[in-house]
């Protein structure tokens, strides 16, 4: 019987890179419930964005808040769009 892949834990590294700063930026797997949340899953399910989106707020930010020894807020704003609606499928050809 072969294994099932296992489900990523909270803690997990999803993807890092160094930030203007020099840090080294780890973003996590994170959770999201539908209500709160953090990391990765927050990002993809609540904001609709990539893992390029928060790279590159990282790395281009208009302002960066230092919260602790090893924590920053980068801040860098972004357009509000809508999201995407579906559209209906097309007629079919008669």
């Amino acid at each position: 019987m072969a294994a099932s892949p296992s489900t990523p834990a909270p803690y997990d590294v999803v993807a890092s890179w160094k930030a203007s700063t020099g840090d080294t930026v780890y973003l996590r797997e994170g959770t999201w419930n539908g209500m709160r949340g953090w990391g990765y899953r927050k990002v993809v399910e609540y904001h609709n964005l990539t893992t390029a989106a928060v790279k590159a707020a990282t790395m281009y930010p208009k302002d960066v808040r230092t919260l602790g020894p090893t924590t920053r807020r980068f801040e860098t704003p972004v357009q509000d769009l809508p999201k995407r609606q579906r559209l209906p499928p097309p007629a079919s050809p008669r």
